[in-house]
């Protein structure tokens, strides 16, 4: 019986003590797939309750046909932004494309953008795992 009330203590702890100190017990991953035809240049993300932008959470350019994941992520609703580079006539053009309320609450999210074009760009929202990834 003493063992129970150990692990019982230990639990609370972990359960009650740890969130309150800033140490989340569940952190959670955004994966961004980029199968359109464009480059991603910058990601940022932001609380849905926050009207600015956070940083650019890429450390390189996200080319087509490659996907990332951003790890550390708290529990929360997010908007996230991507900002796509394309080329009219020799013209670099930057497109934005913006996803609100994303829930990262209980789950992983994968977010995969398609389109040939600035103007085809689009974006579906799943939950899960990627496919031979360990999330």
């Amino acid at each position: 019986m003493r063992r129970y009330g150990r692990l019982i203590a230990i639990a609370l702890v972990v359960g009650v003590a740890l969130p309150l100190v800033g140490c989340p017990i569940l952190v959670l991953k955004l994966c961004l797939i980029n199968n359109s035809s464009l480059p991603i240049l910058e990601v940022n993300l932001s609380p849905a309750t926050n009207p600015a932008w956070g940083a650019n959470q890429l450390a390189a350019t996200l080319a087509a046909g490659q996907t990332t994941c951003l790890q550390g992520i708290s529990p929360d609703t997010y908007d996230v932004r991507a900002v796509f580079e394309s080329k009219v006539k020799s013209q670099k053009l930057l497109t934005e494309v913006v996803a609100f309320g994303i829930p990262m609450t209980n789950a992983h999210r994968n977010i995969t953008y398609t389109g040939a074009t600035a103007a085809a760009l689009q974006y579906a929202v799943s939950a899960g795992y990627l496919k031979g990834e360990d999330l």
